[in-house]
């Protein structure tokens, strides 16, 4: 429940992360938009699925953490407060499509 299996976890993280963020640059160069789109949901899998069945206490406190903080940072961006927010709208734009309408843009939170 703690200790070694946790820090393993978060090395785990830390690697997944740092592999699919690495590839996503290259994959946008080459793949439709909802192709890249099913990537985050791979890199979501591959990261949610192995912390859920090895430490649920640990997703739980993930879970709530980049919940409030993808509600934080969506509401600032759909405030359009500028600096952070401008710089937001530019890393968000490419990945919308038909789908995503309206102010706010939740995809990412309820995925």
């Amino acid at each position: 429940t703690g200790g070694p299996g946790r820090v393993a976890l978060l090395c785990y993280w830390g690697g997944t992360l740092a592999l699919g963020l690495a590839a996503l640059p290259w994959l946008e160069a080459r793949a439709p938009r909802i192709v890249v789109r099913k990537a985050f949901h791979i890199i979501a899998s591959l990261l949610f699925f192995p912390g859920q069945a090895h430490q649920p206490e640990t997703m739980r406190l993930a879970y709530a953490a980049s919940f409030a903080l993808l509600v934080t940072l969506e509401l600032y961006r759909a405030a359009r407060l500028g600096g952070l927010s401008d710089h937001l709208q530019r890393l968000v734009d490419p990945l919308l499509d038909e789908r995503d309408g309206g102010t706010l843009v939740l995809t990412h939170v309820y995925l």
